[in-house]
């Protein structure tokens, strides 16, 4: 048992930390104290098999329920999404793209694909990020102007719109020459309607666009839309993995098995070589029993189909980050998560295996 569940039981029963050691002495016959409830939440010392196993067997909280539901209705969605066993992973080429996704907006899909991208591109990889949100979230943090790309017609509305036009005219350098970026602006609203999506030529649009661009590029990040429409299923059809960043929040990890359906639609419709690298929690706030509960929930849900990864920490930095026009591990090479999005990163190379020995 982690100290962050024992803390959740604690706080469920309204118990301080010396009323709730008086609870375990009471029920296993030790004399436990305040300092040692406060060591074993603060995960200084490691919590007793005899107080872990008295906590599950007396305590609610410890099984998830701090939100009534919750778990049984994301189990429910996992049993049906996992039931069948899936295809086995399609041959994979040198370039590998990996597209973030989620139909709510405010998950760090942007953040997470900035990052990730430069992080790729220190471990000596060549990447190219596409920012496919109308909201050009990921143009404006990385310092590029949305409307000088479109006065240049070198926004992803230009690129999908405009096929006579050559694909190496639009990727521009950013952070330093770390990466390049393919931006976007509002006007990518109304290219979904030009496009057709919905229907076969638009939604492999994306895919045919980036072909001649993949010998350029060891990874390519497609930053979707908050929304399931034509964008992020043309994203998903081109795409080899699918990273999914969500808050700790119920309703929002209740669209998860939504977006989790519709990968697997489109892995059996057109895209057969798609794989979920993992469901990616963040601004995560560890003091917070709700967080904390919900984390546990996605894992029990999800952990044995999907890799949850280690959450990301709730930091004011990744904000204030977009004030330099860098991803924040640019600008704070050991902030808290690094090491998560680290492990994303060699996950993302050890799915391609070319790339794990070349350049880099």
């Amino acid at each position: 048992m982690e100290g962050l569940t024992l803390k959740a039981v604690r706080e469920q029963r309204g118990a301080s930390q010396a009323e709730f050691a008086d609870w375990l002495n009471d029920g296993i016959g030790r004399s436990y104290d305040r300092a040692r409830i406060s060591r074993w939440e603060s995960g200084g010392e490691k919590i007793p098999a005899a107080v872990a196993n008295f906590v599950r067997a007396n305590s609610n909280a410890a099984e998830g329920k701090l939100v009534p539901g919750l778990r049984e209705a994301l189990l429910a969605s996992s049993d049906k999404l996992f039931g069948v066993t899936s295809n086995p992973p399609a041959h994979q080429t040198a370039c590998v793209v990996l597209a973030l996704a989620n139909q709510k907006g405010g998950v760090t899909k942007s953040t997470s694909s900035c990052n990730l991208a430069f992080l790729l591109a220190e471990m000596g990889k060549r990447v190219l990020l596409i920012d496919a949100d109308p909201q050009a979230s990921s143009t404006q943090s990385l310092a590029v102007n949305p409307m000088q790309l479109e006065a240049e017609q070198r926004s992803l509305t230009h690129f999908l719109l405009n096929e006579g036009a050559d694909p190496v005219h639009f990727p521009v350098k950013v952070c330093d020459g770390a990466f390049d970026l393919i931006g976007c602006s509002i006007t990518l609203a109304q290219a979904e309607g030009q496009l057709k999506f919905g229907q076969t030529q638009g939604d492999k649009v994306l895919g045919e666009r980036l072909a001649p661009l993949k010998p350029s590029y060891d990874v390519i990040i497609i930053d979707c839309p908050p929304h399931l429409g034509g964008l992020t299923e043309s994203a998903l059809i081109s795409a080899d993995q699918v990273l999914i960043p969500t808050i700790c929040e119920p309703m929002a990890v209740l669209g998860v098995p939504h977006l989790i359906k519709t990968i697997q639609d489109v892995k059996r419709r057109g895209n057969p070589k798609i794989e979920i690298l993992g469901i990616l929690p963040a601004i995560f706030e560890r003091r917070s029993t709700i967080d904390v509960q919900t984390l546990g929930d996605l894992q029990a849900a999800f952990g044995a189909h999907i890799k949850v990864w280690d959450p990301i920490p709730k930091r004011k930095d990744f904000a204030k980050a977009v004030q330099t026009g860098k991803p924040l591990f640019a600008i704070v090479p050991k902030a808290d998560g690094i090491e998560t999005y680290r492990s994303i990163a060699h996950a993302l190379l050890a799915k391609a295996p070319a790339l794990e020995t070349t350049n880099g």
